[in-house]
């Protein structure tokens, strides 16, 4: 076993959760009511709910009904609840919470970099458009974290009349965008807990001429749209988190530097090592890297007892390490899909770390 090089863990982990931010953690001292109450207490828990609602259409646009969902599965459930019973279109890398809801959809194919072709989707559009076909394609990948250009794939849906979702879950304090590229998207949705924001509560956003049925009922919270009282820890959470994004978003450069350092280290110590996507648009934060050698759940094992939290794919899966399905999309074979690890940071990760980093890479190699 290696010698531990610090006392004090790398988190680079980010794409499964991004720690609390610290303005979430103080917000959580206050004491907070039932938004459904009337009294005094309530209101002003009301008016919280509210703010955080308003929050997220300064945030995505004004055009948008907000439902606050316990988690985007709950999220991507409703729509499934929705449009399960008609054509529905997914890519082939999308999140679990997608693929496994909409099990029936048809599969867009990606290129070895995980990018869709826009030909083949508007083939099955042409083919389904009297179905009105509910097309779900996430802004960035989790795992890869190429970006599709959804602004010309949303258009290309209402072309020939669809209904376009996307998860722009990955997409948030990552990546400077603008929400504009979302004109021509009829439902969003996003995770607070991958934001900064606590675990707890999501977002469903969607157009006002789009018509949703409630997946959960009961006491008709939310405008009727989603029964449950309310988790306004975790919704405050998502309006400090969207604040705080917002003010920084000039910043999240710096971390593509960052980034663009470590891949820069890990090719100039093994040769052979594969950086997924590295000439496509990505996320700055992300680095989908694989060894030619060793498998992602050793090279894991090795950067934790080494102080070092990196990821091995999706973190949806019970704390199981399976081959990435995302990977073998793109065209890999088993065997080179299993060596994957997912190195994804914040702005507290410098190159100093980095360097920790590739000393325990290079220390397998």
């Amino acid at each position: 076993m290696q010698k531990q090089l610090s006392n004090t863990r790398i988190y680079a982990d980010c794409n499964a959760t991004v720690p609390m931010l610290a303005s979430v953690r103080e917000s959580i001292k206050n004491d907070f009511f039932n938004p459904s109450t009337l009294y005094q207490e309530g209101r002003n828990a009301r008016e919280r709910l509210n703010n955080a609602r308003q929050m997220v259409r300064n945030f995505l646009g004004q055009n948008y009904n907000i439902v606050f969902t316990a988690s985007v599965t709950e999220a991507h459930n409703m729509l499934a609840h929705n449009f399960n019973h008609g054509i529905t279109i997914i890519s082939s890398i999308e999140h679990p919470s997608i693929t496994n809801t909409l099990s029936k959809a048809f599969l867009l194919e990606v290129n070895q970099s995980g990018i869709i072709s826009h030909n083949t989707l508007e083939d099955l559009l042409i083919k389904y458009q009297k179905h009105i076909p509910f097309v779900s394609i996430m802004l960035a990948n989790h795992e890869i974290g190429v970006i599709q250009n959804i602004s010309s794939l949303s258009k290309l849906v209402k072309k020939y009349g669809g209904i376009m979702h996307s998860d722009i879950t990955q997409m948030i304090g990552k990546y400077p965008f603008d929400t504009s590229i979302l004109d021509h998207v009829d439902c969003v949705t996003f995770a607070g807990h991958k934001i900064g924001a606590g675990f707890g509560a999501a977002v469903l956003a969607y157009r006002k001429h789009i018509k949703l049925s409630s997946l959960l009922l009961g006491g008709m919270q939310e405008n009727g749209q989603r029964s449950g009282t309310e988790n306004l820890f975790a919704i405050n959470g998502i309006r400090l988190a969207l604040l705080e994004i917002m003010q920084k978003n000039h910043t999240i450069q710096a971390i593509k530097a960052v980034r663009d350092y470590l891949e820069k280290k890990i090719l100039e110590t093994n040769k052979n090592a594969i950086i997924v996507s590295s000439q496509e648009l990505r996320i700055y934060n992300t680095s989908c890297i694989i060894h030619p050698e060793i498998s992602g759940e050793e090279q894991m094992m090795m950067f934790d007892i080494n102080g070092i939290a990196v990821g091995t794919g999706s973190a949806c899966s019970s704390g199981r390490i399976t081959t990435s399905k995302v990977i073998k999309a793109l065209g890999f074979s088993d065997k080179i899909a299993k060596n994957m690890i997912r190195i994804s940071i914040d702005e507290k990760v410098q190159k100093n770390h980095i360097d920790k980093i590739i000393k325990v890479w290079q220390e397998m190699t």
